[in-house]
């Protein structure tokens, strides 16, 4: 997650979520996310409040016989998706989560 109270866009936001990917404190991006109105619900990436004027993504991840939802907000996704892709570049793995 990135500092409460901070926005994603820079390459700052990049490099830190590709940090907690590396350190295993983030899963990667799953491929599956449906959308929807945004529902009052925090954002896993930025902490902020996803509201009813903007698109909330849901994505499910799954292991370990748990699934957990989590909550994220269009442009959060998109850095997120970004990193997930540059630390899959860098360390390939047989397994992935969807």
């Amino acid at each position: 997650m990135m500092s409460p109270g901070t926005t994603p866009g820079g390459d700052h936001h990049l490099r830190s979520l590709l940090e907690q990917l590396e350190c295993e404190t983030l899963v990667p991006a799953p491929y599956e996310v449906w959308t929807g109105k945004g529902t009052g619900r925090t954002c896993i990436i930025c902490a902020k409040t996803i509201h009813s004027n903007e698109i909330e993504n849901e994505a499910v991840i799954r292991g370990g016989g748990v699934a957990v939802m989590l909550r994220v907000h269009s442009e959060c996704l998109n850095i997120w998706q970004r990193a997930t892709r540059l630390y899959e570049e860098r360390r390939p793995s047989p397994i992935r989560i969807r």
